[in-house]
């Protein structure tokens, strides 16, 4: 039986309130097909090193799905087995440790791994909120981001420390009660909750907006998620690459030649983050004048067509149909574009007549406003590979830095290209103090800051980011917990 039926199936029986869990080495098919649980393995049920029948194999592999089914009990979960078979004599070696997928390390891998939570807190800590960040006792998966080895095993990666300065850690394992009051008595005292979970999980763990409103009217309950608390996509995990390709993003991006192209950045999760706190923001000033808390319900789907309002409203309305224009503008002129120089590219954006004659004199080629090929935008556009030529030609002679600055004082728009490791150093950027350095256990430390100042009370980075669980003390006393309860719940593993 093929996987989009197998998929179709469980989905059925999920329907009808039967637990299901699909054990199989396709997870891109059964994933894009939306299954239930599904635990990834590279080894089939039977094994397929010589030995499709071996009762003892099948027995393991059933037992492993059964420890699935009965830790992850939230639709929409995909389990990464750590188990492997290979054609040795001991290819069973794994499959006899169960405690390899233990319910504790599937309850922790089914975490959806998702950047728009921790960036949009880290705009409010920026701010002067005092963010407690919740973690696992394995802590926030971009604390090991690979990237650097060295950071990642101080489960300090780069990614982690970019967006959560100003903060404060506490560890708590959520399948525990305890755990669960204590994210109750944190919650009484709470202007925000900020969960970024799939619809539907954090009321199954007793802290949906429900739950902790009635233990304060007055909260705002902060939602983010792929698909939002409602829709017929709801309790679908997502990601950022899912995003960026589900919103039409990826389509506009790029060129024909190369296909759907991704950003280069956690684009969507970026987005989700910055209008959840903006609807925070939105939230608490409300509550100025109305004495209520409310429910944020952050999609990150809708967030990202909100961002694109140009492309999809050209559609809607006028019924255009996007399509992929490379590094060409969205004004659709053929001299706002990237154009080679020598040693490089060179961005221009000439949209105006103005412009246009200053780019022709600038580059020395003034004979080309006679042109009756250039005499206008719809002509320019009919010949643009004509005046690309002429263009490109011209800037051949120079780098791009010399040409913005020819370029830029002739009052003609361009940007030469600067690489990250360029851009940092840039005087504008020092002047702003959007880098912000910090003193850390590490030594001084570079991070960015928020991308905004304000004439009373700009935000700012002042304490360095936390190390797993650094705050759990100190929270749980504010939380009105004694040093023989804290003692306890360390005892138990609940934090």
């Amino acid at each position: 039986m093929c996987h989009q039926t197998v998929s179709l199936v469980a989905r059925h029986l999920e329907e009808q309130g039967i637990p299901t869990v699909i054990m199989g080495c396709a997870k891109d098919i059964v994933e894009h097909c939306g299954v239930p649980r599904f635990l990834f393995s590279d080894f089939p049920l039977g094994n397929s090193a010589g030995r499709p029948l071996d009762a003892e194999s099948q027995a393991q592999t059933l037992e492993l799905a059964l420890r699935v089914l009965e830790s992850a009990p939230a639709a929409r979960t995909t389990v990464q087995s750590p188990q492997r078979w290979n054609g040795a004599a001991s290819w069973k070696r794994d499959y006899l440790d169960l405690t390899k997928l233990s319910p504790d390390s599937i309850a922790e891998r089914r975490k959806e791994f998702d950047l728009a939570g921790p960036y949009g807190t880290y705009q409010l800590a920026l701010l002067g909120a005092d963010v407690v960040k919740i973690e696992s006792r394995e802590g926030d998966e971009t604390r090991a981001s690979p990237a650097d080895r060295a950071w990642a095993a101080r489960k300090m990666a780069p990614s982690f420390l970019s967006m959560n300065g100003n903060k404060r850690s506490i560890t708590l394992d959520l399948r525990r009660p305890e755990a669960v009051e204590i994210v109750q008595r944190l919650a009484v005292g709470a202007d925000v909750v900020w969960e970024n979970f799939r619809g539907g999980v954090m009321d199954r763990l007793g802290l949906g907006y429900q739950a902790l409103s009635a233990i304060n009217p007055r909260l705002i309950y902060c939602a983010v998620s792929g698909f939002g608390q409602t829709g017929p996509e709801r309790t679908t995990a997502a990601f950022d690459g899912k995003l960026q390709a589900m919103s039409g993003i990826m389509s506009i991006t790029g060129d024909p030649a190369s296909g759907p192209t991704r950003a280069g950045f956690a684009l969507c999760d970026t987005i989700g983050g910055v209008t959840a706190a903006l609807a925070v923001a939105s939230a608490l000033y409300q509550r100025t004048h109305t004495g209520r808390g409310q429910l944020v319900d952050v999609a990150m789907l809708d967030a990202a067509l909100a961002f694109i309002a140009g492309p999809v409203s050209e559609y809607t309305v006028a019924g255009i149909e996007q399509r992929q224009i490379g590094n060409g503008s969205v004004s659709r002129k053929p001299t706002a574009s990237r154009f080679r120089a020598r040693d490089g590219y060179i961005v221009l954006a000439v949209l105006t007549e103005k412009q246009f004659a200053g780019l022709m004199r600038a580059l020395g080629r003034a004979d080309a406003l006679d042109d009756p090929r250039f005499k206008d935008w719809p002509s320019r556009t009919a010949n643009e590979p004509a005046l690309r030529e002429i263009i490109e030609s011209a800037l051949a002679t120079e780098d791009p830095r010399t040409w913005e600055a020819r370029l830029t004082a002739a009052d003609v728009p361009c940007g030469s290209i600067w690489k990250i490791d360029e851009i940092v150093h840039h005087p504008q950027l020092e002047h702003r103090d959007v880098l912000q350095t910090i003193d850390t256990r590490y030594g001084p430390m570079r991070l960015v800051g928020a991308g905004f100042r304000l004439e009373h009370g700009s935000p700012g980075l002042d304490r360095e980011p936390p190390t797993l669980g650094e705050h759990t003390d100190e929270i749980l006393k504010e939380a009105g917990y004694g040093a023989e309860d804290i003692e306890r719940l360390r005892r138990d593993a609940v934090v």
